[in-house]
């Protein structure tokens, strides 16, 4: 069976909704080259739970509720995102035609999969991005040595209208304009 396919049915097992499969085409830093992945985008509602930085910096209760957006992509992050030596942070997103910046919010990497947590990661190596939905852009505060220091930004690209998924986002957002929704983790379901 397609791993795609694989990949709809045990989202859905997980309390995911609007399960789709995509490919998503990402930019890379050598301008000519781009790589592609297939996984599924998907919408979960979740619940604010005490402790996520939502409800301790008072712009949401626990048990509001909220909805994310996110792409399960199958494989290795992309080369943009891979780690460069001595360097502390990733300052890189993937930026849509649409103006809506994702970035990756977890990874699993071959060699981290143990057989501990191999369920959990069922699929091997893969990614979750999700679209950057706070009123601040997602570099508003890189600094270094006083100096603002921007991400770089790499295209992305969906095979499918992303539209309905990024407006979601955002519309769950407008509450909670500072909320980081992304909190959990879809393996630990």
């Amino acid at each position: 069976m397609n791993q795609v396919l694989r990949l709809k049915r045990w989202l859905e097992r997980h309390e995911c909704q609007d399960v789709r499969p995509v490919k998503v085409t990402f930019g890379t830093p050598r301008k000519s080259v781009t790589e592609v992945f297939e996984g599924c985008v998907y919408r979960r509602v979740l619940t604010y739970k005490a402790g996520m930085m939502a409800v301790t910096h008072g712009e949401a209760k626990v048990g509001d509720t909220y909805t994310e957006c996110s792409c399960y992509l199958l494989g290795e992050r992309p080369a943009a995102k891979q780690p460069k030596k001595n360097r502390r942070h990733d300052k890189t997103c993937f930026h849509h035609v649409s103006g809506v910046d994702w970035y990756v919010a977890c990874y699993i990497e071959a060699a981290a999969i143990t057989p501990r947590i191999s369920a959990s990661h069922p699929f091997g190596p893969s990614f979750i991005i999700t679209p950057w939905t706070h009123v601040d852009k997602i570099d508003a505060g890189e600094f270094k040595r006083r100096r603002h220091v921007p991400y770089s930004r790499f295209p992305i690209g969906f095979d499918i209208d992303m539209t309905e998924y990024e407006q979601a986002e955002n519309y769950a957002q407008t509450n909670h304009p500072q909320t980081a929704p992304n909190q959990s983790r879809l393996a630990d379901a």
